[in-house]
């Protein structure tokens, strides 16, 4: 049994896979296993740098495409580790990661996950800014970077990442880690780093008309399946949807407009609260 498991999925990112495996590869604490999972890649600069990665001695598994829940739950089942991280193939790690969430870890026997503040690069390079986690912060919608350390018994427990979401698979992973109980530990240094400036998969899914409608199917299939926990903080979802509401009017009536923030975070938002305040109509 390994102390930790980072299970790097890889889709056609030939150009950056390798320096995600070397981040993942670079940690300081000993005991880590690096698992690759290609997840049906079709690009021939993709098929040559797993190949390479493999002459290094490194375990690549392939396998059809079936979207990212799927390769991670294929690295995670391979896998020898107490503690995940799942890495996607264009981001990276700081090389004390594993070291500090380890840490975390075996500070305190109710945390479940453990987190790191976060900072964009390749286009550009910024803070990324998420708001604190609490319960009710995950059900209005996901506050948590994908390369966040889970337990492996944790994983098992809530069923692994449901391979039926082509996205927002991370937001219910971690509303199903919520519903545990339990304590969602940040590390405040910057130890994750998130590749923009290129194409990204999850922006593919929402940027045309049909990936509305996909994203709309996934919140609902999510909604359901969390609806017990969703409940639970319909208090905290209500008053940030008033709070919403309140900024809403008194941005119209200093601009008589609606600012592009606003209205995406409206779409974000009033959704969930509608359905969540239906559900709890019906409830009582």
């Amino acid at each position: 049994m390994h102390g930790v498991s980072i299970i790097v999925t890889s889709f056609n990112r030939g150009a950056f896979v390798e320096e995600a495996v070397d981040s993942a590869l670079a940690q300081t604490y000993g005991d880590t296993e690096v698992i690759i999972v290609d997840d049906g890649s079709t690009d021939p600069e993709t098929h040559r740098v797993l190949k390479r990665l493999a002459a290094r001695g490194l375990n690549v598994i392939v396998q059809p495409n079936a979207g990212v829940s799927a390769a991670r739950n294929t690295g995670i089942r391979a896998s020898r580790g107490e503690w995940i991280l799942c890495l996607d193939d264009d981001d990276i790690i700081a090389t004390t990661y594993a070291e500090k969430a380890v840490s975390r870890f075996q500070s305190d026997a109710e945390v479940r996950v453990v987190y790191s503040g976060g900072r964009f690069f390749g286009g550009n390079s910024r803070q990324w800014k998420l708001d604190p986690y609490s319960p009710g912060r995950i059900a209005l919608g996901n506050c948590l970077p994908s390369a966040s350390f889970f337990k492996r018994s944790d994983w098992g427990a809530v069923g692994g990442f449901d391979e039926g979401l082509p996205t927002f698979e991370d937001w219910d992973f971690w509303l199903r880690l919520s519903s545990l109980g339990g304590k969602f530990a940040k590390l405040e240094e910057e130890l994750f780093f998130y590749r923009i400036g290129h194409d990204s998969i999850t922006n593919s899914h929402i940027a045309s008309a049909e990936g509305e409608m996909v994203a709309a199917e996934c919140r609902k299939r999510i909604e359901r399946k969390n609806r017990e926990f969703l409940l639970s903080q319909f208090d905290y979802v209500y008053e940030a949807c008033q709070r919403l509401d309140r900024e809403v009017k008194e941005w119209r009536w200093t601009y008589g407009t609606i600012d592009v923030r606003w209205g995406a975070s409206i779409r974000r938002i009033l959704p969930v609260a509608k359905r969540v305040r239906k559900a709890l109509l019906r409830r009582t």
